[in-house]
């Protein structure tokens, strides 16, 4: 019996270079940027760096959801938002 995976920060480092290794280019990362570890800062803060940001507008969020690039040179940009569930739920599109 689990409980989910709840207690599991997916976004630290060594997760989410797991799932990306597996993440072909043209796919979609979406996460609402929960389950980070707010001490982990570096190449991945863009998956969650926006989910508590105070803009209302849409699509001025979109725009400012800078692209980036991983120290394995995947590069990512934002392109979509998928509403709220325990912050702002974008999807970021691998590009390369």
């Amino acid at each position: 019996m689990g409980e989910g995976g709840s207690g599991n920060l997916w976004l630290l480092r060594e997760h989410v270079r797991e799932v990306l290794r597996c993440l072909p280019a043209g796919g979609l990362f979406v996460t609402d940027g929960s389950q980070h570890g707010r001490a982990e800062r570096g190449e991945y803060d863009s998956f969650w760096r926006y989910r508590d940001l105070k803009v209302e507008d849409v699509q001025a969020l979109l725009q400012s959801a800078e692209p980036f690039a991983d120290g394995a040179g995947r590069q990512f940009r934002c392109v979509g938002y998928a509403g709220r569930r325990y912050g702002r739920t974008l999807a970021w599109q691998r590009l390369t």
